[in-house]
């Protein structure tokens, strides 16, 4: 194995890959990287292409690929390691993203609903992330976020998030309307679902990057990609599982600039105003 050139991330190299893959490495090309993960596509000698995927803590892709079972995702191999992370073989699959193709509303709001409705229903013993689907795990959780901004604010880190940011956090965080979307359908949600991480196949559309799925609200798919393809959210979701989305997008940047990647807390310092001054611009009253 080698060490990713910029990253804390450890790849296997050609000879290694070929000893799993049954076949030498012909090419193998980065398609993404940041410092949690790197992706790559690997051509083999005998013409077969597959994705090959590293990651670093906190991400449970590869617990999550091994209990899941839906035509959503696509197959998988997982490479067991001792010291960091599993790997992860992804099935390659020649198709464009959702990001890359061009629907009308109407035809993006009936794909959404299809999506929700899909994601909903993948079978399996699940591993999550964390859990929001009730209101003790929820009080649990808000708990921990306002007790990691104190620390980042505390220590210096974050300069723009202050105390009155992290009491304007908290009080969302305890909003009727946001205990009413807690108190809503729960199931599986992605964790990071965009019109990046869905492959419009013709003969299924497969969904990936399950690094961070969450037990909670399952409208929250809808919102996220709702806000991926630019689509204005509040006709179609209420506004606590909008400013919930907000939350769990402030508290990932949390725990980011924390635990994962303090050298990014700069940017995520910056991201977690911006996502406050949303929560600020949001309706106060539910749709119909």
């Amino acid at each position: 194995m080698y060490k990713h050139s910029f990253f804390h991330l450890y790849l296997h190299d050609d000879e290694e890959l070929a000893s799993i893959l049954g076949a030498s490495v012909a090419e193998r090309a980065t398609l993404h990287e940041w410092p949690l993960s790197c992706v790559q596509r690997i051509r083999m000698s005998d013409a077969s292409t597959i994705i090959f995927k590293v990651q670093a803590e906190p991400s449970i892709e590869a617990q999550f690929y091994n209990k899941a079972s839906s035509p959503l995702l696509v197959s998988s191999r997982v490479i067991e390691q001792n010291d960091t992370p599993d790997a992860l073989l992804l099935e390659h699959i020649d198709a464009p993203f959702l990001s890359d193709i061009t629907m009308d509303t109407d035809e993006a709001l009936r794909f959404i609903d299809d999506m929700t409705n899909q994601i909903s229903q993948i079978e399996g013993d699940l591993p999550y992330f964390y859990k929001i689907g009730s209101l003790p795990d929820w009080g649990r959780f808000t708990g921990a976020l306002v007790r990691d901004l104190e620390t980042l604010v505390r220590r210096g880190t974050f300069q723009k998030t202050d105390h009155d940011g992290i009491q304007t956090i908290a009080s969302y965080c305890n909003d009727s309307s946001v205990v009413s979307a807690i108190q809503s359908r729960s199931g599986l949600v992605h964790g990071d679902l965009n019109g990046g991480n869905i492959i419009m196949h013709p003969e299924g559309t497969k969904v990936i990057d399950w690094q961070r799925p969450v037990y909670g609200p399952i409208e929250l798919n809808r919102a996220n990609l709702l806000v991926s393809l630019g689509i204005d959210a509040k006709p179609y979701v209420a506004t606590g599982v909008m400013s919930l989305l907000y939350i769990l997008n402030i508290a990932w940047f949390t725990q980011c600039a924390l635990y994962w990647f303090p050298p990014g807390a700069e940017a995520y310092d910056t991201e977690i105003v911006k996502f406050v001054d949303t929560l600020n611009c949001l309706p106060k009253r539910m749709p119909e």
